[in-house]
């Protein structure tokens, strides 16, 4: 009796909703990744060279 009680009230509800669980901490996951990298690839872009590459003209004159 009680091990259906724990069945009923405990394991169905987790089986039930652990692949969503799993589904949003990856969403999750890589949202807070691509708020990182995104700002960083930006930054990088703008304070390191590229070898082999010709920047092209600056528009304020620089």
């Amino acid at each position: 009796m009680l091990y259906a009680l724990a069945l009923e009230l405990v394991w169905l509800p987790l089986r039930t909703a652990l692949p969503w669980m799993i589904h949003m901490i990856i969403l999750e996951r890589t949202l807070v990744a691509a708020l990182i990298a995104g700002p960083a690839t930006a930054l990088a872009a703008r304070l390191l060279p590229v070898r082999g590459s010709r920047s092209p003209p600056n528009p304020y004159g620089g």
